[in-house]
Formats: C-alpha cells, structure tokens, sequence
C-alpha cells in the first residue's frame, strides 16, 4: 500500500457551516460508509432508513442511495452524481460543487432531528464508482478521483470511512450480473474473463485509494463472509443507539441477477426496468461461469490481501 499524499486545504463545506463562540455547537461528525457493492450493503441502507426515529434520538442523520422500493429523488446519489471529478472549466466546477452543496444541505435539513445534527452518516457503494471497466480491470479502477472529489465536496475529512469486503470469486461474478442488467453496457463476461479474473487491482488497491483521499481518517473493514450485519450497523452508529433499532422487515440480501434476468435484460433495450427484470426472474438460474480452477486461485489471492491489510494494521482483517 502507498504512503497516502497530502490533501489539498479546503475551505468551503458542502454540510451546515461553522459555528462559533461560547455554547455554540460544533461542526458535525461526517462518518462514510462506501459499501461496497454486493456486501449487503442494500440491506444495511434499508436498516438506517427504518430507523430514522432512533437515528434522531442521537441527533445523527443517515443518507442513502435510491434502490428497489426506494426510487426517489434526490438523493445522496445525485449529489454525488453532481461533483466534478475530471477536468473541467473553473466556473463550471465551481458552478457544479456549488449545487451539490446545496442539495446536500438541504438533504441533510430534510431528516430529523429539528436541531442541527451532531453526526451525519453517508452510506452510497457508488461513490467508489463502478466495480470494473468495461475491459475487465478491477476493482473500482475510479475509487481515487471520485473520493477526491467528494472530499472537496465536504471540505473537511471524515472521522472514519466503513468499508466491507467480499471474497473475490463471489464479488466478481456478483457484481458482473449486476452490471449486465443495470448497466446494460457490460460486454460478454467471457470477452473479459481473463482480465477481470487476473485482478490487476485487489482490495489493498482499494484502500489504498481510501487512505489517499482521506489522510489520517480512520477505515474500519468488515467482511462479508464473517460480519453479520447487526455488527456492521454497530460499527457505524455505536451499541448504545443499536439497542433501539429495529431489524425486522426486508431482510435478506438482494440476490444477484439470475442468468435468465441477464439474458432479458441484453434484449429488453429499455422496455422493462433492471428492478423489474430482477424480480420477474428471481427463481431463475444462478450465474455461475467459474471453474474450480478459478475459485481456488481467487480464493489464494483473497487471503494473501487480506494479509496484506492485516500486516499495514487496518482492523477487521483478521
């Protein structure tokens, strides 16, 4: 892993300005939750959602992205959807951060609590970008424009970024169904299989990009095959306020895209939507293009990572 580089100084904060003087209330604490995708982090959106009402009791704020069920706008992907990432003219930057301030503002004023809130929560797997290119380079070959960028959207550092791993040979596949039906763009898997199943950028990639967008922020790592969900939502809202959530309701994870809702999708140009296709074909087939062979060398390549992180001291590696 890099050594991570300096951030450049910012000024101008996206959420509710400072305040000053004796009695006044600082700042609020920003906690990032980047998913990613395919680790349930649907389910976990669901759960911050549900419980708004204990989230205010703390005076904490959670935002979310859109997803089935939850097809509304705005949101914090359209915030998101809004921060200049490449190169562009300074006033259209400038234009364009200025918007995506203000809709975060007015996000954040939204949600309960009525006084300003001590603690906002930003849970969005997009705001690594895509999981692959369309060449098949992974994993989210983007993450570090578009941390920088939303770095700049905030102005100032997170107290800590939440990051959940998978194992590589069931994240790959996963996150390539969901592609073929969400993105619609995705090419054949066999035209990238070699590429993708090489995995040019693995998970210390990843963090690595978190560390340099964020210097000197904490990142918690959790992982799929071991953290069930009740302690991925303690790690981002504390066990006190935990004791009054509600976990009941749409509890299991989303599936992945059957084989038979991917081949729909490749042919329904727009008639039907990706939620829609992935719920008509639920019962179909499981994607499942891995040979043994495949499995075993991702599955080595998954534990040497994970000991990679462990010995640069990131917690949840063990």
């Amino acid at each position: 892993m890099g050594k991570p580089r300096g951030t450049v100084p910012v000024t101008v904060s996206g959420l509710p300005p400072p305040r000053t003087g004796p009695g006044r209330p600082d700042l609020p604490e920003i906690v990032l939750h980047l998913g990613a995708h395919r680790t349930g982090s649907t389910r976990l959106q669901y759960v911050l959602d549900a419980n708004r009402d204990a989230l205010a009791t703390n005076a904490t704020v959670a935002l979310t992205p859109p997803r089935p069920g939850k097809r509304v706008s705005p949101t914090i992907r359209d915030v998101l959807a809004l921060v200049p990432t490449g190169r562009c003219r300074p006033v259209g930057h400038y234009l364009r951060l200025r918007k995506a301030r203000a809709m975060l503002r007015d996000l954040v004023a939204d949600r309960p609590p009525g006084t300003p809130p001590r603690r906002i929560i930003l849970s969005d797997e997009n705001m690594l970008g895509p999981g692959f290119r369309n060449d098949g380079v992974g994993l989210y070959p983007c993450a570090y424009p578009r941390l920088a960028a939303l770095r700049r959207l905030l102005g100032r550092p997170p107290s800590a970024v939440h990051l959940t791993l998978r194992a590589y040979d069931a994240f790959l596949v996963s996150v390539y169904a969901m592609a073929a039906v969400y993105r619609r763009d995705a090419p054949p898997f066999d035209d990238i299989r070699e590429t993708l199943l090489a995995v040019h950028r693995g998970w210390p990639d990843v963090v690595d990009d978190v560390a340099r967008a964020f210097p000197g922020t904490a990142v918690k790592l959790t992982r799929v095959e071991r953290d069930p969900m009740e302690n991925r939502v303690r790690d981002l809202v504390g066990p006190e306020l935990l004791k009054r959530f509600r976990f009941d309701g749409e509890e299991r994870l989303n599936a992945a895209p059957t084989v038979e809702a991917m081949a729909a999708a490749a042919g329904a140009r727009g008639r039907m939507s990706p939620d829609d296709l992935v719920a008509r074909y639920a019962h179909g087939a499981r994607f499942d293009p891995l040979t043994e062979e495949e499995r075993s060398r991702l599955a080595r390549r998954y534990v040497t990572d994970l000991e990679s992180l462990q010995s640069a001291g990131l917690t949840g590696c063990q």
